[in-house]
């Protein structure tokens, strides 16, 4: 499910202060208490789409963050990969817990934890139903597409809904704050753009020239060169070994492709790799292919994930921004299935979309 695209960063940090200084800055403080990180870089990003601001060197376990700001957006503290705080980067005080992953300070960073501790909640829940309704029925499933597609109704009955009605709970009063971005980001993991259409009325001018917010009213108001009835953008990335590759290899060739659009930090992008091997094996041998594109991300570390975890389909890496602008999306992973004479058939689509898209194209 939602679960934010952006889940990389990291730190063994204790506590973390920010304050406001004078009006149009941030004041960021942060405490470390491991002596074998003394001296290390911690870095601070903005964005969904990362965007790395300002970084400073630990001493005596203490590390501090000062600049101007000029807007409010997602923040993020790394020090390495395996833990990470994001909070709303506001100019006020706030106080970050990165060992817990919690936030409190000022009212919008209250909200931003509350919304999503009460989000894990609604998640815990799905996942006890999901796990009993495994338990009782797997027996009753020949293969693990059909256990999914029953996991798929039960998910569009009970936890979608749910997640709908929190979000739009959290939305009221905060049409024109990083909660109205936060919540309306939630709902269009679950719902069409054209179903938002109502709330993107209400926001406000703090919010609406959001990278996030745009994208939806472009969705609403035109795709493009690249919506779904029009022909493939190409574009070529040049590989670690001096190759170039390109999108036209694969797709437009009389096949239909789907491109995951993935890095080797993206969680949710791990997550799915199951259900897409699974499709893929079904499909394989008819008339299909999937490719994934290695986005925003180390090279290296993309083809440590491909060997890590046996993914079986060819590989793009180093793409890093291009596809995004090409196709203009900002999360990961982003789905888009193109039809054999290379037309965007279907974007933006989740993996549990896939199955069912792709039953309808091959019956």
């Amino acid at each position: 499910m939602k679960k934010r695209i952006i889940r990389l960063f990291a730190a063994t940090i204790i506590g973390l202060t920010a304050c406001s200084s004078p009006q149009n800055e941030y004041y960021i403080t942060g405490k470390v208490s491991d002596p074998l990180v003394e001296g290390k870089t911690v870095y601070l990003f903005t964005g969904l789409n990362p965007n790395q601001i300002d970084s400073t060197y630990i001493k005596d376990g203490k590390f501090v963050f000062e600049s101007p700001i000029y807007f409010t957006d997602y923040g993020f503290i790394q020090l390495d990969n395996d833990h990470y705080v994001e909070f709303l980067l506001e100019r006020d005080t706030i106080e970050v817990d990165l060992l817990n992953h919690t936030v409190n300070g000022d009212h919008l960073n209250q909200l931003f934890t509350s919304l999503q501790r009460d989000e894990e909640l609604v998640s815990k829940a799905y996942e006890t139903l999901a796990s009993e309704f495994i338990n009782e029925n797997q027996a009753n499933y020949k293969d693990n597409i059909a256990l999914e597609q029953a996991l798929d109704s039960l998910e569009d009955a009970t936890l979608v809904p749910n997640i709908k009605a929190l979000n739009l709970k959290y939305f009221t009063g905060n049409e024109n704050n990083m909660i109205g971005v936060e919540t309306l980001y939630n709902l269009r993991r679950i719902l069409p753009v054209k179903e938002l259409e109502p709330l993107l009325r209400q926001v406000g001018l703090d919010i609406e020239g959001h990278s996030i917010i745009q994208g939806f009213l472009a969705e609403l108001i035109d795709e493009g060169p690249t919506g779904e009835g029009k022909m493939f953008q190409d574009f070529a990335v040049k590989q670690d070994d001096g190759s170039e590759v390109k999108l036209s290899d694969y797709v437009g060739r009389g096949k239909y492709v789907l491109v995951e659009f993935w890095a080797s930090w993206c969680t949710p992008c791990i997550s799915e790799l199951p259900y897409l091997k699974a499709i893929y094996d079904k499909y394989k041998d008819r008339n299909f292919e999937i490719v994934g594109v290695a986005i925003w991300d180390n090279p290296k570390r993309s083809i440590q994930a491909i060997t890590k975890h046996k993914i079986p389909w060819p590989q793009i890496v180093n793409a890093q921004d291009i596809p995004a602008q090409l196709y203009d999306f900002t999360s990961i992973p982003y789905i888009i299935l193109f039809a054999p004479d290379g037309k965007i058939l279907r974007r933006g689509i989740f993996k549990e979309e896939v199955l069912s898209i792709l039953t309808e194209q091959f019956n």
